[in-house]
């Protein structure tokens, strides 16, 4: 059976509706289901899906072509207004799953999906799954999720750095410059696939035996491993690093995080900054030191980190998935 997985990236949008694509993609595959994925024309996103294992077909979700993919059932994965798309593709008898979106006419597809624990109740709940355990961890999180998670806590603090495949506002640059004299931190600095470098150059180039920084990386299960705090923006990151028992500093891209923000906060695992343009290097580097002058708050925080999510959001998406396109 063909399941189309409708998905986009980019420098400004970021990689993370195509991570999970490729997540639940391979979940359907293990489900002996047949994804093919439909992608923008970025050479970022083709970059990333060559060797991937999967058939892809360059198709932008704009609507200014006018496609629908042939397969009778799609799975889309976008924050755009779909509304339009939605409407075309059930009108082609269609069996429509959404991805992460509650946008106005959502609740007529056949199901949405929203793999995170922050959405609150909706009228038409009845086709909506969401909650903790509709997180998507990767397989590499689970062979790589330790026994012993107390051994993250020590001197020097190890800090993992990782604002996404874009970092689109630069805030690693932000975060570098506010832990560079710090004491007591060994800094990794992840730089992303769609990453604009500038603004991390003079860094690099001026030199620091405390931070490390990284390109390239396609797992950063071995580096969650080994962290005591990440920096990261509001995205699957977040949980990534509290399945792996990691508490998070978060500094949002877009004002309109703010909601999910004060709702992540409740949770209890991640400690919020806020919005880029208002936080200061002060408030970066004062929430590395409370961790580490309070060890049992962070270690209080990390076991709780460690309950949000068993793991298996994709596996879970792919019986959903599965169920629409049976009918």
């Amino acid at each position: 059976m063909d399941i189309a997985i409708w998905t986009e990236g980019s420098r400004e949008l970021g990689l993370g509706h195509l991570t999970r694509s490729l997540n639940i993609a391979s979940a359907l595959k293990f489900n002996k289901m047949n994804p093919v994925l439909f992608v923008n024309d970025d050479e970022v996103v083709t970059g990333r899906l060559e060797g991937c294992g999967f058939d892809y077909e360059i198709c932008s979700l704009d609507g200014s072509s006018g496609f629908i993919p042939s397969c009778t059932n799609i799975v889309v994965d976008s924050k755009r207004d779909l509304k339009g798309l939605i409407a075309a593709l059930k009108k082609y008898e269609k069996r429509v799953t959404i991805i992460d979106n509650t946008g106005e006419g959502t609740g007529d597809a056949d199901a949405v999906i929203v793999p995170n624990p922050l959405v609150g109740s909706m009228p038409w709940k009845k086709n909506m799954h969401s909650g903790p355990e509709f997180i998507i961890i990767g397989e590499n999180f689970h062979d790589m999720r330790r026994k012993a998670l107390k051994d993250q806590y020590k001197l020097p603090f190890k800090v993992l750095v990782s604002m996404g495949g874009s970092d689109p506002n630069g805030v690693s640059a932000l975060i570098t410059k506010a832990l560079w004299n710090t004491d007591n931190v060994r800094v990794t600095v992840v730089i992303g696939p769609a990453m604009d470098g500038a603004p991390l150059k003079e860094f690099e180039e001026k030199g620091n035996k405390h931070f490390t920084f990284l390109r390239g990386i396609e797992d950063l299960a071995p580096l969650m491993q080994t962290a005591s705090v990440g920096f990261t923006a509001m995205g699957n990151t977040v949980y990534e690093l509290a399945y792996m028992g990691v508490p998070s500093v978060v500094i949002s891209n877009y004002e309109e995080d703010n909601d999910d923000l004060t709702a992540l906060e409740r949770l209890g695992f991640s400690k919020i900054l806020g919005y880029h343009k208002d936080v200061t290097e002060a408030n970066i580097r004062d929430s590395v030191v409370h961790y580490i002058e309070h060890r049992k708050l962070w270690e209080r925080i990390s076991d709780k980190s460690c309950t949000l999510t068993d793991g298996y959001g994709a596996e879970r998406i792919a019986d959903i998935i599965k169920k629409v396109a049976e009918g």
